[in-house]
């Protein structure tokens, strides 16, 4: 929810959300990603993983394999 109309305010409750995680040794996922932008800002801000629409819409598992495996 925090991307759908993010904002320089938005982007800082999701830097501080980042960092308290890793303070606590907890990976970061971000879900929901859209556009390049958006990565481009999480990785400014130390994001761990990203998973969204940008990538691929959800599939089902045998789906999903067969997409990974034509990525490799």
């Amino acid at each position: 929810m925090f991307f759908l109309n993010s904002n320089e305010k938005t982007w800082k409750v999701v830097k501080v959300f980042i960092s308290l995680a890793h303070e606590l040794k907890i990976t970061v996922v971000a879900e929901g990603v859209e556009n390049r932008s958006q990565i481009e800002k999480l990785k400014e801000i130390n994001c761990d993983l990203v998973q969204g629409y940008y990538y691929s819409k959800p599939l089902p598992e045998e789906e999903f394999i067969y997409w990974v495996s034509k990525r490799g």
